[in-house]
């Protein structure tokens, strides 16, 4: 009844963690009581939508690795926007990545992308450290960067934010050019 009255049931299902039906949890009892299990838990779970929330757990990569496409199938798909900001010029660049930060920004606080302000503190429009490191998550997925925990902290405004991830797209390119030359110099 408390989850209900202020919203956390719903909180938690956007983010992965549903509930039970009551004809659902009693068909669980059942089938635990003719299993004989000493201790069991079951849950309406989602680990890819939680993990999209919070950080990333050892212990529930396994699982998510289970439900992953294989590596080279999912490869094309989540490289398209890292290899089209590798060989934007730095004015586009700047303007793609502000739009995903406005875009996963407006998600993460599920309000329309209209209502942010680019130079509004991400505390000041309802981001707190969990939705903080969400909106870090999706980024960092998005762009293969490894970003701080601390990003909307350090960094508190969507502009901000943009500026530290067009740096760090640049210094990923000079890394991994850095490293193609010393492979040809091998060879």
């Amino acid at each position: 009844m408390a989850a209900s009255r202020d919203g956390t049931a719903a909180r938690l299902a956007a983010r992965g963690l549903g509930s039970l039906t009551q004809d659902q949890g009693l068909d669980i009892l059942e089938h635990l009581l003719a299993g004989g299990q000493v201790q069991v838990g079951a849950l309406a779970f989602d680990v890819r939508r939680w993990l999209e929330y919070y950080p990333k757990s050892s212990l529930l990569d396994d699982l998510v690795a289970a439900s992953r496409p294989t590596e080279s199938a999912a490869l094309p798909a989540r490289n398209g926007a890292t290899r089209i900001l590798a060989i934007a010029s730095p004015e586009e660049r700047a303007a793609a990545v502000e739009l995903m930060v406005r875009e996963q920004s407006a998600r993460v606080l599920r309000v329309p992308e209209s209502k942010l302000d680019t130079d509004a503190t991400f505390t000041r429009m309802g981001m707190d450290s969990l939705t903080g490191l969400e909106l870090r998550n999706r980024l960092g997925e998005a762009l293969h960067l490894q970003l701080p925990a601390t990003l909307i902290f350090q960094h508190t405004t969507i502009s901000a934010v943009t500026a530290f991830v067009v740096d760090a797209i640049a210094r990923a390119n000079l890394a991994r050019a850095t490293e193609a030359e010393e492979e040809e110099g091998t060879l």
